[in-house]
């Protein structure tokens, strides 16, 4: 169960991060490139994301005899 937490806990960060990112690099304007890489990479993967699900959609629907 601690290796699901931990999981858990993992992506928790990971999001404050991403949400937080702006007033982090406010206040340790050091890590303003980091944080731009880790937005960009994450925007990156949820357009990604955004993309194979509509695609799964659209089969779905596909398949499915319309009414």
């Amino acid at each position: 169960a601690r290796r699901w937490t931990d999981r858990i806990e993992r992506a928790a960060l990971a999001l404050l991060v991403y949400v937080y990112a702006p007033q982090l690099a406010g206040r340790v304007p050091a890590l303003t490139p980091l944080l731009d890489s880790y937005v960009a990479a994450v925007d990156a993967a949820r357009i990604w994301l955004d993309a194979q699900m509509r695609a799964a959609i659209a089969a779905m629907q596909a398949k499915t005899p319309q009414t």
